[in-house]
């Protein structure tokens, strides 16, 4: 997929998530778009620009009790092929909460705190900042721990 990021704002960062997970990638600077109009409203396929701000962020909660979710509103946008959303802990969690699902993908990217999942009986090392994972459908998967700063990107396919 040809494209080119146009203005990125101080402190913004990309988690670039493609399936297949091996293809080549490569940067081309010369890179001409079709035309220098920026045009956020655009159809591309059925799909629509997004522009989510951080600060701007509406939070509501979350599957689970002690955290809050925003949408960022690519369910939307991507007419319900993929929702993505930053989940955020509300408190340390120190009980242990159910996380089986059954989406096609579920992706977690940390982005600041830590947190501790047991996968089909077995406890995985602890995720902090810049370490991801993706939940496997219909398994028992369980957090087993959160720190109260816990911030992280989730993706789902469903």
């Amino acid at each position: 997929i040809r494209h080119r990021v146009l203005e990125a704002s101080p402190g913004l960062e990309v988690v670039e998530i493609a399936s297949p997970a091996l293809h080549q990638t490569s940067a081309d600077h010369e890179l001409s778009l079709p035309n220098d109009r920026l045009a956020p409203e655009r159809d591309f396929g059925g799909q629509q620009f997004v522009r989510h701000l951080a600060s701007a962020a509406v939070w509501s909660p979350w599957r689970n009790d002690g955290f809050e979710a925003s949408d960022l509103g690519l369910e939307a946008a991507t007419a319900g092929l993929a929702r993505v959303r930053r989940v955020r802990s509300l408190r340390s969690q120190t009980e242990p909460v159910e996380l089986r699902h059954r989406a096609e993908f579920s992706f977690w990217y940390v982005l600041t705190g830590s947190l501790e999942l047991e996968v089909a009986g077995e406890s995985l090392e602890p995720l902090g900042p810049d370490d991801c994972i993706t939940i496997p459908a219909d398994v028992d998967t369980r957090l087993r721990g959160a720190s109260s700063d816990l911030d992280l990107l989730e993706v789902v396919v469903p």
